[in-house]
């Protein structure tokens, strides 16, 4: 910690605080401070590295969404749910206008959602969120890829979490396949898998 302090202090004292080197010592010492629980003054710097990317980046820049992304996860932390959704909308919003719909990073930001819907108990929204993403894979990626198994097995537990357990049975066992398939029975994957599959 006291070198990530000792930069951001160093850089606002000589670029000021509208500068993207500053932000970026920002974000690096915020999220030193998130690692120890220090959520409060994290929030701060995630703001003011926010505040600086929009300012001098252009529209949507991935650097902006990924301060977006970190603030969401951390206001989540924080208890504070409502700003959470409202940012992780957000980054999904700017990733979409970026990256376009049909982009893994579109996906991935509704995978993000999901996460965070379902720790909310929000689960419609949180299978609407997962299938979306799931689609998008299975477009860009494939059915049968490693990535869009794993989004997959997080739609299972959501079945799971409801005791729908036919849903989450009929999820696992495609995901078996995939596994199985690309790593082998071996592997942790497959074998976690495996019993997931057993036990509903």
């Amino acid at each position: 910690e006291p070198l990530y302090l000792r930069a951001y202090t160093i850089r606002q004292e000589k670029l000021g605080d509208i500068h993207l080197d500053t932000a970026r010592s920002a974000v690096n010492l915020a999220a030193i401070y998130e690692r120890q629980g220090k959520l409060v003054p994290a929030e701060k710097l995630y703001r003011h590295a926010l505040a600086v990317r929009e300012k001098l980046l252009p529209t949507n820049h991935i650097d902006t969404t990924k301060v977006v992304s970190n603030l969401a996860n951390l206001l989540e932390n924080s208890k504070k749910p409502d700003l959470a959704e409202k940012l992780y909308r957000q980054a999904l919003a700017m990733q979409i206008a970026r990256a376009g719909e049909n982009s893994e990073e579109a996906a991935n930001a509704y995978n993000e959602l999901a996460l965070f819907l379902q720790e909310q108990n929000a689960f419609p929204q949180a299978e609407q969120a997962y299938q979306h993403a799931l689609n998008i894979l299975t477009r860009v990626l494939g059915a049968d890829h490693l990535d869009t198994a794993s989004v997959a097995s997080n739609l299972a537990g959501l079945y799971v979490e409801q005791e729908k357990w036919d849903k989450a049975e009929a999820v696992y066992q495609q995901i078996l396949v995939i596994r199985l398939q690309a790593l082998g029975a071996d592997h942790a994957l497959t074998r976690q898998t495996q019993k997931e599959v057993d036990v509903v």
